[in-house]
């Protein structure tokens, strides 16, 4: 070494070249002595033992006396005890090698050498006095392979003397590199020869050739403890790698996850462990039929989490499968996925609306549209009629009348799957008083419920009621008036006569609270107990007033009677009786309004109907004791119809 510059002696290779574990600035070379540096081969001015050079000689009072370094081993459990082979067979130990001037002795009790060149030095990582050697002829080339029997080949060292532990060894084949897992009691030892590697897990008793491994000579061994990897470099066949214990990952699933249909979801895959082999493939069926996700994992943990958008509502099985693409062994797990319809997203539809009209019968209006965002329904995936994917479950019309859960209905034209097209709500409702109401829609898509709001604007017709809307009580239970009634067909709504006054006024003609119920009265039903009303005695005449001012409506509207009433002098309009005026005057106490307020004719009609008990208007008045509210209310009736007193 010449001004920190090495300028001669043969280097015989890798096992001459060794890196402290514990220091990875610290290596070690052999040349024809040991060589120490502690910066990478840069001048080391921080150590006084390095006199400012990069490097130091160790091996000066080694005794090889000149023979060339061909093994180097350093114990990584005292990194001041290293080893070193020469090219002719010996093997030395210092046990100082941080002192500037290192002492080292002979190991060769009981060893053998025969002059052959000591090719690999391994110690234990946690005994210092624990050596494995390999010797054999130095080759230069692999023309022809030699034979080299005639001499051992595989020697320990467990601070007595040696022994040699060759076995069954073919020992014509030497030795070139020795690998050795530690982590069993019994360590495991993988040597490479002239023809391929051989291991042994009993200290060299027996020997087992590595078939999966090339026949050509094996200049180098190393083993990796924590994937179980021996690497083999070799002459003229590349590198090559085993797994001398081969682990199969093993998958953590995650636990069970929520999706919505049609909407991408992130979803956590859980982990794995694996202790040797990678990378892995994992591969994830999402149990939808749709192709699997497969992706590379370069390290064990947690598994990265993927998107997917399931088309349809459901639950499905997504199963993760974890292969180790070093052996192929794998793994996997399943998990659920429940996956629900999405809420629609709707928009409320203002409605405009005339006090009254169409009492008790209006036709439906629209008063909300919505999409679905999953795609409409139904569609390829999601067969079946409309009314199995969506309904409306309740229309509150914002005039304390009960819950609508009847009238609401949806319509859709638009493409079967399609996440733009709207759906329409639609639903009926007879607005009494003007004014201006929120309307509270409540859409389900397959359990799942929005609340969209709505308004509703109603407005008064402001009409006093018209001579030609009405006939006096005697001309309905007349031959006119009875040929009339028994001429009505269905309504808009496929409603009898009977029907629409039962299911309009329960409380006069449905049954409820004691009244008659005519829903299920023929036309001629209806007129005969018309006619009856009309002559009873001594119930007041308010019953037939009441009753006949309701068939009136039913005959000016032309959703209810259609244009029946035309023949008979009546007039027919869209709105009908209903949503014309009548002025209440003093009689307001029957109708709970001040004095002299207008009040539509549907309006009447309905006070007449919630103040009803066993089907008499004002009934829950005691009419045979007090008979004011009901003179009051009759009144008033008596001018609808044309009978002039009040």
């Amino acid at each position: 070494m010449n001004n920190n510059v090495i300028t001669k002696f043969a280097f015989y290779g890798k096992n001459a070249l060794v890196l402290d574990p514990n220091n990875p600035q610290r290596l070690l070379l052999g040349l024809s002595s040991v060589f120490e540096t502690k910066t990478g081969g840069d001048p080391n001015m921080a150590d006084p033992l390095f006199g400012g050079k990069g490097w130091r000689d160790i091996g000066a009072n080694m005794g090889n006396k000149g023979q060339n370094i061909t093994a180097i081993a350093l114990a990584p459990s005292d990194p001041n005890t290293v080893y070193a082979g020469t090219y002719d067979g010996h093997v030395f130990k210092t046990s100082n090698a941080g002192d500037a001037n290192p002492a080292w002795n002979p190991v060769e009790t009981g060893l053998v050498s025969n002059g052959q060149t000591v090719m690999d030095l391994k110690v234990s990582p946690t005994d210092p006095n624990y050596v494995f050697a390999v010797l054999s002829k130095f080759v230069d080339r692999d023309d022809k392979a030699p034979n080299l029997s005639g001499s051992f080949h595989v020697w320990a060292h467990s601070g007595g003397g040696w022994s040699q532990i060759n076995g069954n060894l073919p020992t014509e084949l030497g030795g070139e590199s020795l690998a050795v897992d530690w982590q069993p009691a019994t360590p495991k030892l993988y040597l490479g020869t002239q023809r391929g590697v051989f291991g042994s897990d009993d200290l060299g008793t027996t020997w087992t050739r590595f078939d999966s491994l090339p026949r050509t000579r094996v200049t180098d061994l190393d083993f990796v403890p924590s994937l179980n990897l021996v690497g083999a470099g070799t002459f003229g066949r590349g590198a090559w790698e085993i797994l001398t214990k081969s682990t199969p990952p093993a998958v953590t699933p995650p636990a069970n996850q929520k999706s919505v249909e049609g909407a991408s979801h992130l979803f956590d895959l859980g982990s794995f462990t694996d202790p040797d082999g990678g990378p892995w493939t994992v591969d994830v069926a999402w149990g939808d039929g749709t192709a699997d996700t497969v992706f590379t994992a370069l390290a064990p943990g947690a598994i990265a989490s993927q998107n997917h958008t399931y088309g349809e509502e459901g639950t499905y099985i997504v199963t993760i499968k974890v292969t180790d693409t070093l052996d192929g062994q794998n793994d996997s797990k399943t998990f659920t996925v429940t996956v629900s319809d999405p809420a629609v997203l709707a928009a409320g539809v203002p409605v405009n609306a005339i006090a009254g009209a169409a009492c008790g019968a209006a036709l439906p209006v629209p008063i909300a549209t919505y999409t679905d965002p999953g795609g409409a329904e139904p569609n390829a995936s999601d067969s079946g009629p409309l009314g199995n994917h969506y309904k409306v479950v309740s229309i509150d019309w914002g005039d304390a009348t009960p819950l609508d859960t009847t009238t609401g209905s949806i319509s859709y034209s638009g493409a079967p799957g399609s996440k733009t097209d709207k759906f329409t709500v639609t639903g009926k409702h007879t607005y009494l008083m003007p004014g201006t109401y929120t309307i509270t829609i409540k859409p389900d898509h397959e359990t799942i419920a929005t609340m969209v709001m709505s308004s509703a604007t109603v407005v008064d017709l402001n009409k006093p009621v018209q001579t030609n809307q009405t006939k006096p009580t005697n001309w309905l239970a007349g031959i006119q008036g009875q040929q009339m009634m028994l001429s009505f067909g269905l309504t808009a709504s496929g409603q009898t006569l009977g029907q629409w006054l039962a299911s309009t006024f329960p409380r006069l003609f449905g049954g409820v609270a004691g009244a008659a119920n005519l829903s299920g009265f023929s036309n001629a039903q209806v007129a005969a107990y018309y006619v009856n009303v009309f002559k009873m005695s001594p119930i007041p005449i308010l019953d037939s007033e009441v009753m006949a001012t309701a068939i009136d409506v039913f005959t000016t509207t032309k959703s209810l009677g259609g244009n029946v009433g035309l023949g008979y002098g009546f007039l027919v309009n869209d709105v009908g009786l209903g949503a014309y005026d009548q002025n209440v005057y003093q009689h307001g106490q029957a109708f709970f309004v001040p004095n002299f307020t207008s009040l539509n004719v549907c309006k009447i009609l309905s006070i007449a109907n919630n103040t009803a008990l066993g089907g008499h208007p004002w009934g829950n008045f005691p009419w045979n004791t007090d008979q004011t509210m009901r003179n009051n209310a009759l009144a008033i009736f008596l001018l609808i119809n044309q009978e002039k007193w009040y």
